[in-house]
């Protein structure tokens, strides 16, 4: 039985020895990690079992059913982020591990974000003249002064960061780095993604010979 619609699964092969997995997607309007009122069901939405691609795909309700799950065995489900028609739809939890047991549903949730995304151009000031800085580290730190993501500037000083999921954060280069390389920034900047997805530009650095 799928026992979030209450339907009788059969197939044509024995399952009474195997497991199975509810799997529900929807995109979480208030970003409680709960489906409620207000967020939407994703149809054709997939997973992937132990690394691999899985054919099921979610209905009109943002439901799949996975049937025949080796039982008494660690499976790794995760949310296969390609199948999804906005790639700014990002889960809060990328998969789960099962112990998949006969006779037994699993029920797991995903939940999505509408994740915002950030640009900008890293610099150097030297001799009175800025010219862009590749490969500076910059890091995004959320409110609980953990680092939430990092990445590289490319060598003509420009960067990317997608996925960003919604919040505050501070987005600044590595402080290791500027002292490792006995360099100085201007500042942070405050970044804010709301709920419904941000795109930010133009978030620039000016790095400076000499620490502070």
């Amino acid at each position: 039985v799928e026992p979030r619609q209450q339907r009788i699964m059969t197939d044509a092969q024995p399952m009474a020895g195997t497991g199975a997995a509810s799997l529900r997607v929807f995109l979480d309007r208030n970003l409680n990690g709960v489906m409620d009122e207000g967020d939407e069901p994703v149809r054709n939405a997939g997973f992937t079992v132990n690394g691999g691609s899985h054919l099921a795909r979610t209905d009109a309700n943002g439901i799949a059913y996975l049937s025949r799950l080796p039982s008494y065995q660690h499976l790794d489900i995760g949310f296969d982020t390609d199948t999804v028609e906005d790639p700014q739809w990002q889960p809060q939890v990328k998969g789960v591990r099962l112990v998949p047991r006969p006779g037994k549903v699993s029920q797991v949730d995903f939940a999505l974000s509408v994740t915002g995304e950030i640009d900008g151009t890293t610099f150097l000031l030297a001799d009175g003249v800025r010219r862009p800085m590749g490969d500076l580290e910059l890091e995004l730190v959320d409110t609980k002064h953990k680092v939430a993501a990092t990445l590289k500037s490319s060598s003509d000083g420009y960067y990317v960061l997608p996925a960003v999921f919604p919040g505050t954060y501070l987005l600044r280069i590595s402080p290791a780095q500027l002292k490792r390389l006995g360099l100085s920034d201007t500042g942070m900047h405050l970044v804010e993604i709301a709920p419904d997805g941000t795109m930010l530009n133009a978030r620039d650095f000016t790095i400076v010979a000499g620490t502070q």
